[in-house]
């Protein structure tokens, strides 16, 4: 009896020790439980594939947001054989830039290459990296399918867009996947770039960094009041775009007067003249309008030149003399210009 009684003591341990072990990995299978109220469609993830320009070339001056590049893509949904993800509860979805950091405000999104992010529009409106919860209903309602799924909407426009300065070669933008579309914890969309991007930040050397213009002498006579003018005396400012095609600009800035912004050169203080000023005639025969020394693009007074494509070239240009008053006195009359550049 004493025996039996043991025995039976033994097999009742063993039993709740059995159970006990039954309820541990009850509660370790719980995540898996909780993530299986979600389910990859049949035809699996989303797979959006794009193919860029395997090289980009970027004037120096072009202005930020300047859009460099783009492709796309469409994928037609089959609600027989779907991708993405469904899910019977509320879920995060979280869109994740695989090749950087965050979007900017707007939706700009960081690649490796320094001055260099994309965007992305799905349908129209713009994709980019956050976190956002859906309720249960989104994946019952609202897209014209017996189901809805965690998809990336098409056709997907990929752009990539300048955000800073950019010169020389750059690494190639890598390929593979640079975004994600997580939905309930599992993956549902990808976007990739299928090939290397190249880089090349453009620009061109002036090859006459300082130029010497004579007007020669002009007898009073020649001007018949204010607004007449001298001959043009041409002059030129050479450029090496070898390898490069870009849209050429420049600006003159008056040395004695950097706020100038009419089209008369000032006189140098040291000029014993009066009753007149200098005036640059561009290529296409307008008068230069004078503006602040930068590149930058649209600067006022900045006067656009014509593309130039893979080549050396020189650009013509003449100065003259104006009468500005009513009557003229004679003497030295000099002036000093700056000019600067822009490749966009």
């Amino acid at each position: 009896m004493m025996r039996l009684r043991i025995n039976e003591l033994a097999r009742s341990r063993a039993a709740r020790l059995f159970a006990l072990l039954q309820l541990l990995a009850g509660f370790a299978l719980w995540p898996t439980f909780a993530h299986a109220q979600c389910s990859l469609g049949n035809a699996g993830l989303q797979t959006l594939s794009l193919t860029l320009p395997a090289q980009i070339s970027i004037p120096r001056d072009a202005p930020v947001g300047t859009v460099l590049a783009q492709a796309s893509v469409s994928d037609v949904f089959d609600s027989n054989n779907p991708t993405g993800v469904w899910c019977s509860s509320p879920v995060t979805a979280i869109y994740a830039n695989q090749i950087g950091g965050l979007a900017t405000s707007n939706y700009v999104i960081p690649t490796p290459v320094p001055g260099i992010g994309y965007t992305l529009t799905g349908n129209g409106d713009a994709v980019s990296t956050h976190t956002a919860s859906l309720p249960a209903s989104f994946f019952t309602s609202g897209c014209g399918q017996p189901r809805c799924w965690g998809t990336i909407a098409t056709p997907l426009v990929l752009r990539l867009v300048k955000t800073g300065p950019i010169t020389g070669v750059q690494t190639p933008l890598p390929v593979g996947r640079w975004m994600t579309l997580t939905v309930g914890g599992i993956l549902a969309a990808t976007v990739s770039v299928m090939n290397p991007v190249q880089v090349i930040g453009q620009t061109c050397s002036v090859t006459t960094p300082s130029v010497a213009v004579t007007l020669g002498p002009v007898p009073a006579k020649t001007f018949s009041g204010v607004g007449s003018t001298s001959n043009d005396m041409p002059f030129r400012i050479g450029l090496d775009c070898t390898g490069v095609t870009t849209n050429v600009g420049v600006t003159f800035t008056d040395v004695n007067n950097p706020g100038n912004t009419t089209t008369t050169l000032s006189l140098t203080p040291d000029s014993s003249a009066n009753g007149v000023g200098i005036q640059i005639v561009a290529p296409n025969s307008s008068v230069v309008q004078y503006g602040a020394d930068a590149s930058t693009a649209g600067n006022p007074g900045q006067l656009m030149l014509g593309t130039v494509r893979n080549t050396s070239t020189n650009l013509m240009f003449g100065g003259r003399y104006v009468q500005t008053a009513s009557s003229i006195h004679p003497g030295s009359a000099d002036g000093i210009a700056t000019f600067t550049m822009s490749y966009q």
